[in-house]
């Protein structure tokens, strides 16, 4: 007859006998005057290990004032024609590929027309839906307080 599957567990019974262990190896409080603010696991790391205030935890991230992808490629589509760029060293390399693809499809390249014109297009599409529209609900609000502020200026003013 085979040797049964439970025999071989990789959870042994050796080890749920341990002062303080769980089967699963988790660590138990054996003192009362733990507090529950003070236990360590999965997602509560010591308290000095964890984040100082003020302090990021990705310190070479993205600068302050940097510009995401869809507010370079709509500032380069509304530029006027005809602007010189002072510095080119001070562009990234994606907006001088940008700005390449700009030149390309002014000259008449019709690739270059439809991936300038796309990637526009997706940007554009994507402040629209950013800019919020208020609701019925929310102009009902609005009138109601509005007609509120209007009420107590004029009990103030007699």
């Amino acid at each position: 007859m085979a040797p049964s599957r439970k025999a071989s567990s990789s959870k042994s019974p050796a080890r749920a006998h341990l002062k303080g262990q769980t089967a699963k190896g988790h660590i138990e409080a054996t003192d009362d005057s733990a507090s529950v603010q003070d236990r360590v696991g999965y997602g509560k790391p010591p308290k000095h290990n964890q984040w100082q205030k003020g302090v990021s935890g990705n310190r070479a991230g993205r600068k302050n004032g940097s510009k995401n992808k869809r507010t370079i490629i709509i500032e380069l589509m509304e530029q006027r024609l005809g602007r010189r760029i002072d510095d080119i060293s001070k562009l990234s390399r994606y907006e001088g590929m940008l700005l390449k693809g700009i030149q390309k499809a002014l000259g008449g390249d019709t690739k270059a027309m439809a991936f300038i014109l796309r990637r526009y297009d997706d940007a554009e599409s994507l402040r629209s839906r950013a800019e919020l529209t208020p609701s019925e609900q929310d102009e009902i609000v609005y009138a109601t307080l509005v007609e509120k502020i209007k009420r107590e200026l004029s009990e103030t003013k007699q």
